[in-house]
């Protein structure tokens, strides 16, 4: 600690500094010569106990931290440091990040979690809720679904809550991905409409007529599937082989039936 540290200005403000990052003897220096005003380098060293080099080292580290104002040329006869404001400017700034970083690491943990908490289980369920958690789950299948993402149900109402912005911005990272998608649709608006812009976005759209109308849906996904409940801005994932693997069957089954009754259609 340094010199008068039983102050309980100094003691604070010593911690302060440790709080940014300063060493024991940077932070020494500092309140010492906050406390004692300018003085010869040799009397510093002397003070806190350190070799000539290294004082000039401590110097140099409150210089690069802007803690200490450093005469251009010339010879550093007398030391002192910057006005204790610059300590506040700092730690406000440091907050700041350190809330930032909360914030990410906060988005960030319910899938840290999913990882500690699945070990070597052979599934793992999450659930997503709300609209910042349900695009959030939107826009994570592009980093896992590396063989292809494919979507069954309403897409009318799936769409209807992701804005045309968020859309455009997935489907545009989607292809810079080469990612492909089949989408098995109920008959609507958006149906007819991404039908028609398929070929540009690596999509390949079928629109299944005979099902009474339904609000959800599921994109499945690797060994992977999430369902979709739209008007609760509820998702519902599933990280299950075998669970993936029936959904799957379903969907290849109807989407073979959508193909022959476009064939039929046409003839």
């Amino acid at each position: 600690m340094p010199v008068n540290s039983n102050k309980n200005e100094s003691s604070a403000l010593y911690m302060a500094l440790l709080q940014l990052g300063l060493t024991a003897q940077e932070a020494g220096l500092y309140v010492l010569s906050l406390e004692i005003g300018p003085h010869p380098i040799g009397q510093m060293a002397e003070k806190l106990g350190v070799s000539r080099p290294n004082i000039y080292k401590l110097i140099k580290s409150l210089e690069n931290l802007g803690l200490a104002a450093l005469p251009k040329g010339g010879k550093l006869k007398r030391f002192s440091v910057a006005s204790p404001t610059i300590v506040n400017e700092l730690l406000d700034a440091k907050q700041k990040k350190d809330r930032e970083l909360k914030q990410e690491f906060s988005s960030l943990l319910p899938d840290l979690l999913s990882k500690y908490q699945r070990g070597d289980l052979p599934s793992h369920v999450r659930v997503y809720q709300g609209r910042g958690q349900y695009l959030g789950a939107f826009f994570g299948m592009l980093d896992e679904g590396k063989d292809g993402l494919d979507f069954f149900g309403s897409v009318d109402d799936f769409l209807n809550l992701i804005a045309i912005g968020d859309q455009a911005e997935y489907l545009k990272e989607r292809v810079k991905r080469g990612l492909t998608s089949r989408t098995l649709t109920l008959p609507g608006e958006h149906a007819n409409r991404i039908a028609g812009e398929d070929k540009e976005n690596m999509r390949e759209t079928r629109i299944l007529t005979g099902f009474n109308p339904f609000k959800a849906s599921f994109h499945f996904f690797a060994d992977k599937v999430i369902f979709w409940q739209p008007e609760n801005l509820l998702a519902i994932r599933i990280e299950d082989d075998i669970v993936a693997t029936m959904m799957k069957s379903v969907f290849e089954m109807l989407w073979q039936n959508a193909a022959r009754a476009t064939t039929s259609n046409l003839n």
